[in-house]
C-alpha cells in the first residue's frame, strides 16, 4: 500500500470512527432501552465519571472496536481463512 493510500484510509476510518461515536451517544443519551441499559451499567460499574462523560469514553471505544474488529475480518477474508466473504463482497 502506498503512503498516500494508507493516509487516504486512516482519515477514511477516523472520519467513520467519529461518526459511529456521534451515533452511539446520541443513542446512549435519548430516552429509550438503550440510555436505560447504559444507566444500569453505568451504576453497576461505579464509575467515577458523570453519566455524560462516561458515555462519550464508551460510544468512542465501542466505535474504536468496532472499525478494528472489521479491518481484522477483512483482512483475514483477503487472505482466505475466513469464508464466506461477507465484509470484501460489500462496498467499501
Amino acid at each position: 500500500m502506498t503512503p498516500v493510500k494508507r493516509k487516504e484510509l486512516t482519515d477514511a476510518l477516523s472520519k467513520l470512527t467519529a461518526e459511529l461515536a456521534a451515533d452511539l451517544r446520541t443513542q446512549l443519551l435519548a430516552p429509550g432501552p438503550a440510555q436505560d441499559l447504559a444507566r444500569q451499567l453505568h451504576a453497576e460499574e461505579k464509575v467515577g465519571d458523570d453519566y455524560a462523560v462516561w458515555t462519550d469514553l464508551l460510544s468512542r471505544r465501542a466505535a474504536v472496536g468496532w472499525v478494528l474488529k472489521s479491518v481484522y475480518v477483512r483482512f483475514f477474508e483477503d487472505r482466505g481463512p475466513l469464508k464466506p466473504g461477507r465484509i470484501l463482497a460489500s462496498a467499501w
